[in-house]
């Protein structure tokens, strides 16, 4: 039997969560996909997101997020990955959207139980149960706003700013919405 280490990679972005354990040299050795719209349950996603076209509003539930870590690993399990060999884990998201941690968090990821759902065990652990999308719209009027007085926004996007203004997507108009 092959010891050598892995390593997990995850890719979140608007439709699924990907998860692929890689060898050093890079030879994929498993890899698994949880689809948002058909694998998460109770919460009726279309391409990844739920919307409100009255308030401009595109938003995930972020239960769709622990729905998709879960089932990805109990895909990779099933699909024979030794979680032992398994050195490094990394992941991306592309500004797909945002969630809150609450100071419950820290508590609650302390106290897992494998035998339970991230779902069930850390629903307390944010503070906003929805993760605005980059896709909404609903923050135009703090983003003309922002534009006049917020400096922090030009240090967020230091490297944007030659070729873009503040844009709906960006965190502090979220921040804003949600506080």
């Amino acid at each position: 039997m092959n010891q050598s280490p892995l390593y997990l990679g995850f890719d979140l972005s608007t439709q699924q969560l990907k998860g692929v354990a890689v060898r050093s040299d890079l030879k994929v050795i498993h890899q698994a996909t949880f689809d948002f719209d058909a694998d998460s349950v109770g919460f009726g996603t279309t391409k990844g997101v739920l919307t409100n076209e009255e308030e401009h509003q595109v938003y995930a539930p972020v239960a769709v997020f622990l729905q998709a870590l879960d089932g990805v690993m109990q895909k990779l399990q099933a699909h024979g990955l030794e979680f032992s060999r398994v050195k490094g884990i990394s992941g991306a998201g592309m500004q797909h959207g945002s969630v809150f941690w609450h100071r419950k968090g820290e508590e609650a990821l302390q106290q897992l139980d494998e035998s339970k759902s991230l779902e069930c065990q850390l629903h307390q652990a944010f503070s906003y149960p929805f993760s605005p999308n980059w896709q909404d719209a609903s923050t135009q009027e703090g983003k003309r706003t922002s534009a006049h007085f917020l400096p922090v926004s030009m240090i967020l996007v230091k490297l944007e700013v030659r070729f873009s203004s503040i844009r709906d997507r960006y965190l502090s108009n979220t921040v804003d919405l949600v506080f």
